[in-house]
């Protein structure tokens, strides 16, 4: 880049004041060095009022403005509205915008996974623009009357276990160390399985699957040693203990050894079709929860997007659909 030019026209961050880690004042913090370090470059700050506005502050800035850096002052739920609002911009636009993430939130796992970087180290990444490759998952779920629905995630889609323990801790506050040690056994109690039929028309009824872009989950857990956000492939995490004599101690060995030692290599695929049957189901888009109805076909895919090593550019390869 010619030393002479902006890396961006203009820089907005979205800070979730709501986060465990105070993503407001993180916001502050990080507005003031940008300032001084490009004092030519407009920077102002968004903060969140409720669930999915940080989707419509991205959306609306990333359609209204070009060359723009949007950074999340927030954890993993936060930056997924972010990069939903980007995406849905975009495409209606034709740009790439940009967007990173600075971690104020409770699990991080993108942070943790792919950044690990100071408030000084994200300010220098801002003044290269620098970009290369990453990944985004792609959940397509249409239901029985033909309703569709589309969201993208920037580390994992998960169905059972991990969507119930997203919607404990959404319900019980406030959010901190010991509500998190309450999941464990709430999870092991209450568990709900859920059924389904994958591409190859067989029937499961498993406790969790999850589908993963980045290696950390949950904040504790490694879930697999050859993940790579950048090759064009998920990795498939099953849980069934159906066929166990002791499914609860299962299921404890299964997270104790992704805590404590990481899982070994995984199944890995580019794309994966199942259709819900029974009852509707929660699944977990990073750090945020929905309900997909009965009976809805789902396919999950990879799409590719430009990534700088701090620093995300969006933008859809249509080879990758």
């Amino acid at each position: 880049m010619n030393d002479d030019a902006l890396p961006f026209e203009n820089i907005l961050i979205i800070a979730n004041p709501k986060s465990r880690r105070h993503g407001d004042k993180k916001a502050g913090k990080l507005r003031e060095k940008l300032l001084v370090s490009l004092p030519e470059i407009e920077t102002d700050i968004f903060t969140t009022k409720g669930p999915d506005h940080a989707r419509t502050l991205a959306y609306l800035e990333a359609k209204n403005s070009s060359n723009l850096l949007i950074i999340s002052a927030s954890g993993d739920g936060t930056y997924n509205e972010v990069v939903n609002g980007i995406k849905k911009a975009d495409r209606e636009t034709g740009r790439n915008t940009i967007a990173a993430v600075f971690k104020a939130g409770n699990a991080n796992d993108h942070y943790r996974s792919l950044h690990r970087y100071s408030l000084d180290q994200l300010v220098e990444k801002v003044r290269s623009g620098l970009t290369r490759e990453i990944d985004l998952l792609k959940l397509v779920a249409i239901s029985e009357n033909g309703t569709v629905f589309e969201r993208f995630a920037h580390s994992y889609i998960g169905f059972g276990i991990t969507a119930q323990g997203a919607d404990y801790l959404n319900k019980h506050h406030p959010r901190n160390s010991i509500t998190e040690l309450k999941i464990v056994p709430f999870l092991l109690k209450n568990r709900k399985t859920f059924e389904m039929i994958d591409e190859r028309g067989n029937y499961h009824k498993l406790d969790s699957l999850t589908f993963h872009n980045t290696r950390h989950m949950a904040k504790w857990l490694e879930i697999s040693s050859n993940g790579n956000p950048a090759d064009g492939l998920f990795e498939i995490i099953t849980i069934d203990t159906s066929a166990k004599a002791y499914p609860t101690a299962a299921i404890l060995r299964t997270g104790i050894q992704g805590a404590f030692f990481g899982l070994k290599e995984q199944p890995q695929a580019p794309s994966y079709s199942l259709d819900l049957v029974g009852d509707d189901s929660l699944v977990q888009l990073d750090g945020e929860r929905m309900m997909l109805s009965a009976d809805s076909h789902i396919n999950i895919s990879i799409i590719k997007a430009i990534y700088d090593l701090k620093i995300f550019l969006f933008k859809e390869n249509k080879h990758l659909k």
